[in-house]
């Protein structure tokens, strides 16, 4: 058998392991599930972020002796 036969029965059969690899899409998967949360983990404190702020600063004030 030559050499070049060989080195591509070699590659065919790690692709084929590869593409039966059933955590490299786990991976993937857990990383796009990151994405979501993180875009809407964003999207909450940039809607609600100033309502909030000024929410803590009422209730700051409320507590806060006055002199």
């Amino acid at each position: 058998m030559s050499p070049a036969k060989t080195a591509l029965q070699r590659f065919s059969s790690a692709t084929l392991r590869f593409l039966k690899d059933d955590e490299a899409a786990t991976a993937a998967e857990y990383g796009i599930l990151a994405a979501l949360v993180a875009t809407a983990i964003i999207t909450a404190v940039s809607l609600f972020g100033s309502r909030l702020s000024s929410l803590f600063q009422s209730l700051a004030n409320s507590v806060t002796p006055k002199s």
